[in-house]
């Protein structure tokens, strides 16, 4: 520790002040006169101290901002995690601390000195934009979660009051009639337009590897995937230019990277295609598109049973050709993978995808790329920015052979 020089001192006593700044401000306030607080008093401890003070908030909202970045939005759900509580009170107690301090010069130097300093001037603007910029923060989602709870949209003539998600979900499993849609939402919108459109509806398809899927499975999975999502978005783009509003997309990891079923992905990367070209058509228009493409997330979707049940009745739908060739070893062992794969990758936090749903509708700033859930922003990502010849090794380590060439 003696060879250090000063500034190598000062480097490393900013972290250690950083986990140190809670408990000596606690003895700040507990012991006034101890020999701590007259040491913390000396110019070069305030300045420190200020130091790890800036550091440590600056650190809180790099957080807040980045990792959380569906914190905000995550207080107007019903399943709010502890962690968001804890960070957010966090970044008030350290503006609070700060507008506290300013108080005390006011009170020591009076209205005239502290008024008289520039500095002061710029850091008692600076704390009203940080507690109003994160206040905004809070009340905003809270305030729009209970608009939508408490005001109903009516979407047809007759003034019934209509489930948004059902009537989305008609559209996008039957041929869309225009003739009925249009006039009824243009009724209730009135001559403002539609400010959002989101395409949320999506099926698995048919599972299997490509030797046993036909052109049919492939027309199932696009039906939903990719065209009820170009349909219903060119039957109310009309209404979206009007009011300069925004598309939301969801499409899917899967449409980056292949490590799925072949339906699924396919139709994936289209819709993913579709969005892209869609979003920079539309982008001189007024009208931002925004993809939302999620990890495994613990839903209908991805149910165990249902995919071992599906995974079953693909190899049922065969030739006895190739069930001969693939065996029934071969289904077993697929079904092991897929109850491992969702059982460590798939979340339980479904929520996330809805905060990314708002966020891309109601944001000042919204993303125009969503990467939802931790396997798809720190495992999937990282996989397709990968050369080929690395991802394709490590997708493949678990991948499992026919049972005919096991024995060649």
């Amino acid at each position: 520790m003696r060879y250090l020089n000063r500034f190598q001192y000062l480097l490393l006593s900013i972290p250690i002040g950083m986990v140190l700044l809670p408990v000596l401000s606690v003895v700040y306030i507990v012991a006034p006169w101890s020999k701590v607080t007259v040491l913390l008093n000396t110019p070069s401890t305030r300045f420190l101290s200020y130091t790890c003070s800036y550091l440590s908030f600056l650190f809180l909202t790099v957080v807040a901002k980045l990792h959380y970045s569906d914190m905000w939005i995550s207080l107007a759900c019903d399943n709010t995690p502890t962690s968001n509580y804890i960070l957010i009170t966090l970044i008030f107690v350290w503006i609070l601390g700060w507008i506290w301090e300013e108080m005390k010069q006011v009170w020591s130097s009076g209205i005239e000195d502290y008024a008289g300093s520039v500095w002061n001037i710029i850091d008692s603007f600076m704390l009203m934009f940080l507690l109003a910029s994160f206040t905004l923060d809070i009340v905003v989602p809270i305030k729009v979660a209970d608009a939508f709870t408490t005001n109903p949209l009516p979407l047809n003539v007759t003034g019934e009051q209509v489930n948004l998600s059902t009537l989305l979900h008609c559209y996008v499993t039957a041929e869309v009639d225009e003739v009925d849609v249009c006039p009824s939402v243009s009724y209730s919108v009135g001559d403002t337009g539609l400010w959002g459109v989101v395409n949320n509806a999506g099926i698995t398809g048919n599972l299997g590897p490509v030797e046993w899927l036909t052109r049919k499975d492939y027309q199932a999975a696009f039906e939903i995937n990719t065209l009820g999502m170009v349909e219903t978005t060119r039957i109310f783009l009309p209404l979206i230019i009007k009011e300069k509003g925004r598309i939301v997309n969801i499409t899917s990891m899967m449409g980056r990277i292949a490590a799925a079923n072949p339906t699924y992905i396919v139709s994936k990367f289209a819709a993913e295609g579709y969005s892209d070209v869609l979003r920079r058509e539309l982008y001189k228009r007024g009208v931002t598109v925004h993809i939302l493409e999620p990890g495994f997330f613990r839903t209908n979707l991805i149910n165990i049973e249902s995919l071992c049940s599906a995974a079953d009745n693909s190899f049922r739908g065969i030739s006895s050709k190739l069930k001969q060739y693939y065996g029934q070893v071969y289904v077993e062992e697929w079904k092991d993978i897929i109850t491992k794969t969702i059982t460590n990758l798939g979340s339980p936090h479904t929520h996330l995808v809805v905060n990314a749903y708002v966020h891309a509708l109601t944001s000042k700033y919204p993303k125009y790329r969503y990467l939802v859930g931790n396997d798809a922003k720190y495992i999937y990502r990282i996989l397709w920015n990968l050369p080929e010849w690395i991802s394709d090794y490590l997708l493949t380590r678990t991948a499992i052979l026919p049972q005919a060439e096991r024995n060649s």
